[in-house]
Parts: C-alpha cells; structure tokens; sequence
C-alpha cells in the first residue's frame, strides 16, 4: 500500500505514502532516508510533539497577521495533519474523507471566509 500511489501515477513527485502510524515503524529503512531528504532539519531523536489545533489560536495568527498588514486582500492557509485513529490516505474510504470533510467544515466554520 504504500507504494500504491507511486506505481498509480509514477509522474508524482513523491511515490511513497504511509499508509498508516505503524507504516513509519516497519518501513523506517524506507521512509527514513526520504523523510530526511525532504525535511534535513527533522531530528529523528527526538519524538515529535505537536499541539492541539484551535479556532481560538488560528483566529489568533489571523488577527496578528492582519494587524501587521493591513494590505492583505487575500490569505490561504493550508494545513496538512492526520486525525488520530483515521487511516492515511491510501487506506481510507469514501465515507472517512467525508467525516473528516464534515469535522474540518464544522471547526472551521467559526472562523472568516468561505469553504470550497
């Protein structure tokens, strides 16, 4: 599975995805040499940490970014994370894309702008 998306479209820059948590633990020979490549500051040492995500602090970089500039006409944000005990990508179902559709749509909702 993990090299599914490689072998589908082989003009992909990356053909290899984690198909889950575990994937990055039993493939590491594999993954570790690319994730290294395409981070070199990443410190496999180390665990990483990461930090709950909230309309109340993306509000709050929004409205720090505003007041630095008050030129900004448009603002992208794109967010790439996975949900814990949903599977990656190249596991997942229709039906769990639509339930992390609906989550992110409900959370975000709170904050400015328009969904597409």
């Amino acid at each position: 599975m993990c090299v599914k998306s490689g072998v589908q479209m082989p003009e992909a820059p990356i053909g290899i995805m984690a198909s889950d948590e575990e994937a990055y633990r039993t493939f590491n020979d594999l993954f570790g040499p690319i994730i290294k490549d395409i981070h070199p500051k990443f410190d496999f040492r180390y665990s990483y940490k990461f930090s709950e995500i909230t309309v109340a602090s993306l509000k709050e970089k929004f409205d720090e970014m505003q007041r630095q500039n008050q030129k900004c006409e448009r603002l992208k944000i794109t967010l790439r994370r996975n949900f814990r005990g949903m599977p990656f990508s190249p596991l997942m179902t229709k039906e769990a894309k639509l339930q992390i559709e609906r989550k992110v749509v409900e959370v975000l909702g709170e904050l400015y702008g328009k969904y597409k």
